[in-house]
């Protein structure tokens, strides 16, 4: 079942940097006032969130500078082949 919006922001402020925290609550204000879908607005949000639960607790959103920072998050998105025979992830992983 997926997770509703309502459940995805209250979730906010339970990240341990409190900097991130309140760009991931801007982000979303931002959203709902640009009249994106609540499927959009939730999707974005727990991307984001995943990130910013993966990234060390100490770094803020604006320490980020490197690519490989980012790509060891997604990396961890990537299924294996038991969890996707198809391996649907590993061929979008290659096209980038």
């Amino acid at each position: 079942m997926p997770v509703k919006l309502s459940t995805t922001v209250n979730k906010i402020p339970l990240i341990v940097n409190s900097t991130n925290v309140a760009l991931i609550q801007d982000f979303y204000e931002y959203l709902k006032n640009t009249g994106a879908s609540e499927k959009h607005i939730n999707n974005n949000l727990k991307a984001i969130m995943d990130f910013a639960n993966h990234i060390d607790p100490n770094t803020t959103f604006f320490d980020v500078q490197r690519r490989d920072q980012i790509i060891k998050s997604l990396d961890t998105k990537i299924k294996t082949i038991e969890e996707d025979p198809d391996a649907r992830e590993s061929k979008r992983h290659c096209a980038i």
